[in-house]
């Protein structure tokens, strides 16, 4: 069986913005990899639902990353709390106008 050839190029971060919103939360550390992923995943359940474009997504979770202290979480209760905190602010932006 034969594999085709891979290539790798830079990521285009204009066309891919999430991927630019990841390493944001990768250098920023703290809770940002908590938001980020807390809000994606109310965005993108939220753009399943037919509730936000696709386009919509990384809008979402970059105002909850920006919105929301970044601390260093120290324990699993602060992880769950930032979590939670993320997951209702995703909501509120989305849904404000409802």
């Amino acid at each position: 069986m034969e594999t085709g050839k891979l290539e790798f190029r830079e990521a285009d971060e204009d066309q891919f913005p999430c991927f630019r919103l990841g390493r944001m939360a990768m250098q920023e550390g703290g809770a940002a990899p908590i938001l980020l992923n807390a809000a994606n995943e109310v965005a993108v359940d939220a753009f399943l639902k037919g509730s936000i474009s696709f386009s919509k997504i990384p809008e979402i979770i970059e105002e909850v990353i920006t919105k929301t202290p970044c601390e260093s979480p120290s324990t699993l209760a602060i992880i769950q709390d930032i979590d939670i905190r993320a997951k209702e602010l995703a909501n509120q932006l989305i849904y404000k106008d409802c």
